[in-house]
């Protein structure tokens, strides 16, 4: 009788880990998006300093970082399926 109690504890215990695993994944998803953001934003900034043009090159790089990020939140949804 004792087996069949461990068994569906290691069971339980294996979809919990799972469970976490996926939640971390998940929960890293916005940062892909606003780390992408935060550094095209950054690169533009310092780019619009030394190549003045009315924030053309910035909006530029936060496309560009968007993009990244958008990206990164695509192959991770698709490893994770």
């Amino acid at each position: 009788m004792p087996e069949n109690g461990d068994g569906e504890k290691e069971k339980k215990e294996k979809e919990r880990k799972e469970l976490m695993q996926k939640l971390a994944v998940y929960l890293g998803i916005p940062w892909y998006m606003v780390s992408g953001l935060l550094i095209g934003y950054i690169a533009g900034h310092f780019l619009e300093k030394k190549f003045p043009s009315n924030n053309i090159i910035l909006v530029i790089c936060l496309l560009i970082g968007f993009i990244a990020g958008a990206v990164q939140v695509y192959e991770t949804i698709k490893k994770i399926n």
